[in-house]
């Protein structure tokens, strides 16, 4: 399956997955999917796993479509953070690419390592801050 989706509210995460030969088209749709879908909750964080992802680039207007929907349309419809998981197999430009779509988005990080992008998130997203004690005066 090169793209799809689960929306997982026991576990309060969505993750969407690309492998293979992913068109823009296709991961357009994939994530228009996201949106519309009756489980679709704003506020869960997001795993987008692009492990598997093959190094046949996509035409330079192919991917400015779809960097200008997850710019203007699918991130502002997102309230929590979005980790991207890469592996070292991509090519240099199709890695570039992703880095600099990930750098415009916000509260979007790169990972080449799935606990350190499941760190990420649970920090970000699950852990409340620890307040200082401050010592009365």
């Amino acid at each position: 399956m090169p793209t799809g989706f689960h929306i997982n509210q026991d576990d309060g995460l969505i993750t969407v997955s690309g492998s293979e030969d992913v068109d823009a088209i296709e991961a357009t749709s994939t994530f228009r999917s996201v949106l519309e879908h009756p489980e679709f909750d704003p506020g869960l964080p997001q795993l987008i796993d692009l492990r598997g992802l093959s190094s046949n680039a996509p035409a330079a207007h192919d991917f400015l479509t779809l960097e200008r929907f997850l710019l203007s349309t699918y991130r502002p419809k997102i309230e929590a953070s979005i980790a991207v998981l890469v592996d070292d197999e991509l090519d240099r430009f199709r890695m570039a690419a992703i880095f600099h779509l990930t750098c415009q988005l916000p509260r979007t990080e790169l990972f080449d390592y799935f606990d350190h992008a499941i760190r990420w998130l649970i920090r970000n997203e699950f852990v409340e801050p620890i307040r200082s004690i401050e010592s009365p005066h």
